[in-house]
């Protein structure tokens, strides 16, 4: 059964393509526009990792992190995966103190996506796919 990941991107096209890219390589995909929508999608859709842009409208992808992680516990190992266009040293450590498992940097290297999806989903990595860094 092929695992089922939840995209929360404010940004339509970005969404679009993460989304494609990841029914290509057969994974189960869920969609959100922003971190209210992405919590509510899961807690109702129940995925199994999360893609989360830490800047958007609303609720951003830390306080999403933060809500998650105090209020409901039975998602306490639910791996979180961030997007964004700058990681920092503050981001990192505030997505740290949350329990980020991994950060991606915009734009999007589709190997290194694939890298971190085999890693903490337990898959195999295929290593010539992440050479290619194929996007």
């Amino acid at each position: 059964m092929a695992a089922k990941i939840l995209c929360i991107e404010d940004e339509a096209l970005i969404r679009q393509l993460v989304v494609e890219e990841l029914n290509d390589e057969g994974y189960e995909t869920i969609e959100a526009a922003n971190g209210y929508e992405g919590l509510r999608a899961i807690l109702q859709q129940d995925p199994d990792l999360v893609l989360c842009d830490v800047s958007m409208p609303g609720m951003d992808g830390f306080e999403m992190l933060e809500m998650l992680r105090a209020h409901y516990p039975d998602c306490a190992g639910l791996p979180v995966i961030f997007m964004t266009g700058m990681i920092d040293g503050a981001s990192k450590s505030e997505g740290s103190r949350l329990g980020v498992d991994s950060y991606l940097a915009k734009p999007i290297d589709y190997g290194a996506l694939h890298a971190a999806l085999a890693r903490l989903l337990g898959g195999d990595e295929d290593p010539e796919r992440v050479d290619e860094g194929k996007s």
